[in-house]
């Protein structure tokens, strides 16, 4: 079987903006200032970008044994928990953001894009099972 690219893409990515968007409507009216509101935004893009890059590093798009997925999606788990920290330790350089808010962010997000992934895979192979 092959997994849905498109679909995981869209939950991966889509997870991450609705983290970061809910980030900025709760920060937003708060006391914070501009570095703690911006590092949720900025958070949840170094997500989606070691995310969406996951995903793509598991060739979804490649017929394998099912019994493979997991193999493939555990190895595209450990790049992303390699790439994000290095990813959001640039951005956190590059910018004044808090530390603390950063932390929260990143995880808030990465957290969101792991559930939205194993859901979503875990629905196509329940379904593949229910049709074979």
């Amino acid at each position: 079987m092959s997994l849905p690219t498109a679909h995981l893409l869209v939950l991966v990515g889509g997870a991450c903006a609705m983290t970061g968007l809910l980030w900025v409507g709760i920060v937003a009216p708060g006391p914070w200032g501009r570095e703690v509101l911006m590092a949720g935004p900025l958070g949840a893009l170094a997500v989606a970008v070691t995310g969406l890059g996951g995903v793509l590093a598991m060739t979804p798009w490649k017929t394998r044994p099912m019994t493979d997925w997991w193999t493939m999606w555990l190895g595209a788990m450990v790049l992303r928990l390699l790439a994000t920290p290095a990813l959001a330790y640039l951005l956190y350089s590059a910018a004044p953001l808090s530390p603390e808010a950063m932390c929260l962010a990143v995880a808030a997000s990465y957290l969101a894009a792991l559930l939205a992934e194993a859901v979503g895979i875990a629905r196509h192979v329940g379904r593949v099972l229910l049709t074979s």
